[in-house]
């Protein structure tokens, strides 16, 4: 009950498993009913340790461990709905939301740019430099396959972003959602630097 009658609500939302996705991506977009919507953007957390719900449902034999990704990770939750509580318990880390009219917003304080906005460890690589990434992407059927050449911007960090791990910011489209939910592959970043 301590934020009991402040208003500090931004919203009601039907599903546990889609509340928990927009705490491990750290912003995202309400969609309300009526087909308006809002993005809510982060605004804080309770700085407790980051423990990925992957790495749980592997441990416990739930996942396979070549097959941990977004998308097998909600398809397990739907299939085992009376342990999805228990689950989400397992991470400690809660994160705060603040709404807004535009978003998403990185750490830098500027707008993510879909395949150019990535996510990374600061001590690894810093913010505002330019980046040439070789990755594969994940073709239809989720497996990495579809070259990615390009020019990207670390502007973002992220709890599960630590060491070498980069994480490329695909927008907001299902073809989006797609890729960033089967993206976990093994690439090459570039740090381009005056010579």
């Amino acid at each position: 009950g301590a934020i009991a009658g402040r208003g500090l609500e931004i919203a009601w939302v039907s599903s546990e498993t889609d509340a928990f996705f927009l705490h491990i991506q750290g912003s995202g977009r309400l969609v309300f009913p009526d087909g308006s919507s809002t993005h809510v953007l982060y605004a804080g957390k309770n700085n407790r340790a980051y423990v990925p719900l992957g790495r749980v449902m592997r441990d416990r034999g739930m996942l396979e461990p070549d097959n941990v990704n977004m998308r097998s990770i909600r398809q397990c939750l739907l299939e085992n709905p009376d342990k999805c509580t228990a689950l989400f318990d397992t991470n400690p880390s809660y994160v705060f939301f603040r709404e807004a009219s535009q978003g998403p917003i990185g750490a830098m304080g500027r707008p993510l740019t879909p395949w150019v906005s990535t996510a990374v460890d600061r001590r690894t690589l810093p913010h505002g430099g330019l980046v040439f990434a070789v990755l594969p992407l994940p073709d239809a059927s989720g497996k990495p396959g579809i070259p990615f050449y390009g020019l990207t911007l670390p502007q973002d960090t992220g709890g599960a972003i630590k060491g070498q791990r980069i994480d490329l910011f695909c927008g907001s489209s299902d073809q989006a959602a797609h890729t960033a939910g089967y993206l976990d592959a093994k690439g090459a970043v570039y740090v381009l630097v005056k010579k």
